[in-house]
């Protein structure tokens, strides 16, 4: 494969921040890396914010080990002072304490970049979506969902796990990190939620997770009353299980929706799943941490597992079906 030409890398780094984040002129961006990060969109990224008359910080953290890691108090104490965080490093910590601080109490915005490279980010998934359409798609789904009551997900592999909604939040992650304490994940995009605590109960088949990737053995959960009560499933069944002896709730099912958006996703070997999770038929749960999602659980773990080929009701009415968008 041929490496994007710097052009096309600037162009689509230059939409990201300025149509996506809104940047302007004299704002102060924060540029989280680690030693994993690629030299190239790191150049890229802090030309667009030097065309922007803004002001750029680059920090190098330690290279998380998972999801969610968080790096040294200093790094975390420099979220607060900036008005848009971009994250490059390996994984995410877009689910973690010093983020919700950063956003929602001191007005931040966040763009989730973690480990790309030029040819992700300037593959039509990244570059050439309609962002405008998926973000009106989401604000349909969102409208039937917070008015909806029970949830439920369905697929050929034998996933069937119910919820109760009523009166949920919903929101989307669809590019858009203009308004204050937003953030936008790429690739776009999904709209996610959570249920009552305490109402998601049956079985989810995940045959991706964040931290392993494309599973070898798709792992078959059994979840009760919102919490993961049974793992089955390979090798990979084992390390999960042994992980979550280790983190105070880690198997509680806070996250509900990633309901995935961007038909031109696809599959991807990276072990973080973002790209498979936010594609059109797929979805995934969040496991572990939910205070995002006015949830009441909290954990130093957050891990996403995708279901393929999904079917989502919302009272029984199919909304998502053959990978389409039915409302």
């Amino acid at each position: 494969m041929s490496r994007p030409n710097k052009q096309k890398l600037d162009e689509v780094c230059s939409m990201i921040i300025m149509t996506c984040a809104g940047l302007s002129e004299g704002e102060h961006v924060l540029l989280l890396t680690d030693e994993t990060s690629n030299a190239d969109v790191i150049d890229s990224v802090l030309g667009v914010v030097d065309n922007c008359h803004a002001l750029a910080s680059k920090i190098e953290r330690p290279a998380p080990k998972r999801p969610h890691d968080l790096p040294p108090n200093p790094v975390i104490w420099a979220f607060k002072g900036a008005d848009l965080i971009i994250d490059l490093s390996k994984f995410d910590i877009t689910h973690t304490l010093p983020i919700r601080v950063a956003l929602f109490d001191y007005g931040n915005r966040l763009l989730d970049l973690t480990g790309m490279t030029p040819e992700e980010l300037t593959r039509p998934n990244i570059a050439d979506i309609d962002y405008e359409k998926i973000n009106e798609q989401a604000e349909r789904l969102i409208q039937v969902l917070e008015n909806g009551k029970t949830f439920r997900y369905l697929s050929p592999k034998g996933t069937n796990l119910t919820a109760d909604i009523t009166n949920r939040s919903w929101y989307a992650l669809a590019g858009m990190a203009k308004k204050r304490g937003t953030f936008g994940v790429f690739p776009i995009g999904e709209v996610l939620g959570s249920a009552v605590h305490g109402t998601v109960n049956g079985t989810a088949v995940i045959e991706f997770l964040a931290l392993f990737g494309k599973l070898k053995t798709p792992l078959t959960m059994t979840v009760e009353k919102g919490w993961v009560t049974k793992v089955e499933g390979g090798e990979e069944a084992d390390e999960l299980k042994e992980m979550w002896e280790k983190v105070e709730n880690a198997n509680y099912v806070g996250e509900l929706g990633g309901i995935g958006l961007n038909p031109l996703n696809a599959p991807s070997d990276k072990i973080d799943a973002l790209e498979v999770m936010m594609k059109l038929g797929a979805a995934h749960i969040g496991i572990g941490d939910s205070l995002d999602f006015g949830q009441r659980i909290a954990s130093e773990m957050h891990l996403n597992g995708t279901m393929l080929d999904v079917t989502i009701e919302v009272d029984g009415k199919a909304v998502v079906a053959d990978e389409k968008i039915l409302v």
